[in-house]
C-alpha cells in the first residue's frame, strides 16, 4: 500500500479487518462488493440519516443540558422539535410521499423528545462538538471519520483544569450492538467511538488540547420502542443507568487509563495489518460474517464450523 494513500470506508476498514482479513482485502483494496438485493429499499439508511440530521440541529439550537431544561421549563421544547424535524424531513425524506413522509416526521417527534427528557435528568453537560469530520492517519492508513457528539461533563471536572468528555454515536436501529463485549475482544468491533477516543487522546498530547480527558464511551439507541445509553464511563455519576465502569463491566484493565491504551494499540495494530496487506482468511466470530457480500469468495461454506468460529464466544 502507497504511503498515505486513503482509502474509502472510514472506520469499517478497520471493522472488516478485525472481522476477516480477506473480506477487508477484497473489499478497500480490490473494490469488490455484492450486489444488491433486487427491490431494495433504502428507507432505514434513509431513517438514520434523517434521525441524525435532527439530532445535530437539535443540539445547535440548544448546546447544553441548561438549554433543554429551559426549553422544557418553559413548555417550547416539543415546538421547537417540531420546527426542526419537519425542516430535517424536507431534505432528507423528500424521497418518501406525503403519507409515509408525515408519519416518519411523528415518529421521530415523539423519539427524540422521549430522549431529549432523559438527557434533561442525568449529569450536568455541553455539548462540545457535533457532526465533526476529521481525517486520521494510522501507520500510513488515512481514514475519514465523523463523531455524532462530544460532551463536556460538566460534573466531572474536579477542579483541576482537567475537561472531561463523553464520546457519543447515535444508532438508529431496534437494538444496540453487544459493544461491551465487543470493546473487550482481542480484535473488537464497532470500533466508531474508540477510534475517536484514540484520535482525541493522540490531541491531548499537544499544547492546545492538553487537559482533555475521554471520561464516556457512548452509544445512544434513538428508537420508538425505547432510547436508551450503552457504554463505559470511568465514573458512576453520569445518571444513565446503560453506561458500565469497568468493575461493574467486569473489564480485566487495571484502570481507565489501560482501557482507553489497550483500544488504542489494537486499533493502531489492525491499522497495521491492512497497510501491510495481511489478508489471512480466518474469522474469530461465525456471526460477525452474517452481513458479508462476498461470501462465497471468502469459501465460507467450504470450513467446516469449527474452523469459522475459532475461538468465538457467540451463544446465538
Amino acid at each position: 500500500m502507497a504511503a498515505n494513500e486513503k482509502v474509502q470506508g472510514g472506520v469499517s476498514v478497520l471493522e472488516t479487518q478485525a472481522i476477516n482479513p480477506l473480506w477487508a482485502f477484497f473489499r478497500y483494496r480490490l473494490g469488490v462488493k455484492g450486489l444488491p438485493a433486487y427491490g431494495e429499499l433504502p428507507q432505514m439508511a434513509l431513517r438514520g440519516k434523517f434521525l441524525h440530521g435532527v439530532m445535530e440541529r437539535v443540539w445547535e439550537l440548544l448546546r447544553d443540558q441548561s438549554g433543554l431544561k429551559e426549553a422544557i421549563d418553559g413548555a417550547t421544547l416539543l415546538s421547537q422539535l417540531e420546527k426542526i424535524v419537519n425542516a430535517v424531513a424536507t431534505k432528507e425524506l423528500s424521497a418518501y410521499d406525503t403519507t409515509l413522509r408525515e408519519l416518519e416526521i411523528g415518529r421521530a417527534i415523539r423519539v427524540v423528545n422521549g430522549w431529549l427528557l432523559k438527557e434533561a435528568d442525568r449529569a450536568p453537560f455541553v455539548v462540545q462538538e457535533i457532526e465533526q469530520k476529521r481525517q486520521l492517519n494510522l501507520n500510513g492508513l488515512v481514514l475519514d471519520v465523523r463523531l455524532d457528539r462530544l460532551d463536556h461533563l460538566v460534573s466531572e471536572d474536579q477542579g483541576d483544569g482537567t475537561t472531561h468528555l463523553a464520546v457519543i454515536d447515535y444508532k438508529t436501529g431496534r437494538t444496540l450492538p453487544s459493544v461491551l463485549k465487543d470493546w473487550e475482544s482481542p480484535r473488537p468491533v464497532n470500533l466508531q467511538v474508540p477510534l475517536y477516543a484514540a484520535m482525541l487522546n493522540a490531541e491531548g498530547g499537544s499544547e492546545s488540547n492538553a487537559g482533555n480527558r475521554i471520561s464516556a464511551l457512548m452509544l445512544v439507541r434513538l428508537h420508538a420502542r425505547g432510547s436508551e445509553a450503552l457504554g463505559l464511563a470511568e465514573h458512576d455519576e453520569l445518571g444513565l443507568s446503560g453506561l458500565k465502569t469497568l468493575s461493574k463491566a467486569k473489564y480485566a484493565d487495571a484502570d481507565w487509563s489501560c482501557l482507553l491504551a489497550r483500544l488504542s494499540t489494537v486499533i493502531d495494530m489492525l491499522a497495521q495489518e491492512f497497510v501491510q496487506g495481511k489478508a489471512v482468511n480466518q474469522s474469530w466470530k461465525g456471526a460477525d460474517l452474517a452481513f458479508c457480500d462476498i461470501l462465497p469468495l471468502l469459501r465460507y461454506f467450504d470450513q467446516g464450523e469449527e474452523d469459522t468460529q475459532e475461538g468465538s464466544d457467540d451463544d446465538s
